[in-house]
């Protein structure tokens, strides 16, 4: 068990010019957020942030509408009250500070898996389009990533007692997230053993898991103890079954804002397919699965498609059996670009096994429940060619800023 370290040295890694980056895109995020602050509340702020309104105002009632454990909720309320009256804009200031942290922990995370605080993979994280809007909104996802990956970065440095707790927390701002807790010390432990078996290693590791069993068992005594796993809102979020809209929705999203990297690797990809036999067993499969178990069926997923982006590309999605055929082509992309991929780092496995589980009994289809696994994904893939690299960040900090822009305007929202 490493000591725990000043400050100075934990922000070590950032010095130098690529601190200088992480710094710049911190100010820009901040920049934007002036923006952003005095919009018209959007989605699901209505909730959170009536929530937040009833903590400050001391009644800690539970509104109806939330689905989550209120800790992001008692978090905020905190901090805004030395601002005095409730504020929109004092709530998104504090989810943007949420957000720049966030990004300061993923340099973080990326000297540690990587060596290097590489820029391009910087720019491509703070502008992945489905995160950036979402700094600037009274949610509860983007301080759920940055304690997740808080847990993460822990775990790596083998401080065991701190990660348990950071992600035992993050199941309080969302219930999902112990799957994450459960997935973090087996990165941990994959990456300490070369993702081979090693019994020493295992030891080292199982000594330190106890808290993280404390923090599964909380979990059950409070689902036990809820009658269930949302807090509110059940008719629309039961634990009913197992849904696989949210996978491919995550397949077909891999496609649509990876499409640079999965071009340039598709020669990869192909060798892969070509030299693995049960590739087309696993298209057929996947093929069935889909066509059969892909269903656009929530009542939420039909709500306005022309103003939620969402929701309008899963009304296409659906709308006649060869469109749907069509949109399996970038599926089945996505898929074989992931396993020839996984070929070279194999976290990619682990990642895309916990990813399933954390998505499949969700019936709402909800790109914000992808949140988590795309980060891990950003930050366990390879490096592409530095050409790929420039043109992916280009379009993420294009399209991120054209969809902030539609959500303070109300032209649309994800």
């Amino acid at each position: 068990m490493q000591s725990s370290e000043p400050w100075p040295r934990l922000l070590a890694p950032l010095r130098s010019e690529r601190r200088r980056h992480a710094l710049m895109l911190c100010l820009i995020i901040v920049l934007a957020y002036v923006y952003c602050r005095n919009a018209v509340i959007v989605g699901d702020e209505v909730v959170h942030e009536a929530q937040i309104r009833r903590f400050l105002l001391g009644d800690f009632s539970i509104d109806s509408r939330l689905t989550t454990i209120p800790g992001y909720h008692m978090l905020v309320a905190a901090l805004s009250w030395p601002f005095g009256a409730y504020s929109l804009a004092t709530v998104r200031g504090i989810s943007t500070l949420f957000g720049t942290a966030l990004v300061l922990v993923y340099a973080l995370l990326l000297r540690e898996r990587h060596g290097a605080v590489s820029p391009q993979r910087l720019v491509q994280f703070a502008f992945f389009p489905i995160f950036l809007p979402y700094f600037y909104l009274a949610y509860t996802d983007v301080l759920s990533l940055l304690l997740v990956f808080g847990g993460l970065w822990l775990a790596l440095r083998k401080q065991a007692i701190p990660a348990a707790l950071v992600l035992g927390l993050s199941i309080c701002v969302r219930q999902q997230n112990v799957i994450w807790l459960l997935a973090v010390p087996v990165l941990a432990y994959c990456r300490d053993s070369g993702f081979r078996w090693c019994r020493e290693t295992l030891k080292e590791h199982v000594a330190g898991a106890g808290l993280y069993a404390l923090a599964l068992a909380g979990f059950i005594v409070f689902v036990l103890w809820n009658g269930g796993v949302a807090v509110g809102d059940r008719g629309a979020h039961q634990l009913s079954g197992l849904f696989v809209g949210n996978v491919f929705f995550m397949l077909l999203l891999y496609a649509i804002f990876l499409l640079p990297s999965v071009v340039a690797n598709l020669p990869a990809t192909l060798d892969y397919a070509r030299h693995h036999g049960f590739v087309p067993l696993l298209l057929a499969g996947l093929l069935v699965v889909y066509l059969f178990g892909f269903q656009n069926s929530h009542p939420y997923n039909a709500i306005q498609p022309e103003y939620f982006l969402r929701n309008g590309l899963l009304t296409l999605l659906s709308s006649s059996l060869p469109v749907k055929l069509l949109f399996f082509i970038p599926i089945a992309l996505a898929t074989l670009d992931w396993l020839a991929m996984a070929q070279r780092r194999p976290e990619l496995y682990v990642i895309a096994a916990f990813s399933v589980l954390a998505l499949l009994p969700s019936w709402l289809i909800e790109q914000r429940y992808m949140m988590i696994p795309f980060a891990l994904l950003l930050l366990y893939r390879d490096d592409d060619r530095p050409g790929v690299q420039a043109l992916t960040g280009a379009l993420y900090a294009i399209v991120a800023v054209v969809f902030v822009y539609g959500t303070a305007t109300l032209r649309f929202f994800l």
